[in-house]
């Protein structure tokens, strides 16, 4: 177990960073959940449902890189190349 404001990334440390990045991570949870359903939630395909993840995945990284290390390294490999196109471009 790590000591207090050892080595912690924002996600851990801040509460506010932390309640944004949880937000963002239910809305990800909410968008697969609701897949293929016919609901107003339902982004109707993979694809599209893959990119709203992308492009939320950015706005952890912009929160805390760290953090955002940790939850890519659990993604699916095609959206990781993805994600990182998507920050290429930016550059």
């Amino acid at each position: 177990m790590r000591k207090a404001g050892v080595n912690q990334t924002p996600y851990q440390t801040n509460k506010k960073i932390r309640k944004a990045i949880d937000k963002v991570l239910e809305r990800n949870a909410t968008n697969w959940a609701n897949l293929g359903t016919g609901t107003l939630l339902d982004l109707k395909t993979k694809e599209a449902t893959e990119e709203a993840w992308v492009n939320m995945s950015k706005i952890i990284y912009e929160l805390d890189p760290e953090f955002w290390v940790s939850i890519m390294k659990q993604t699916p490999g095609n959206l990781v190349d993805k994600v990182l196109k998507l920050s290429e471009l930016k550059e």
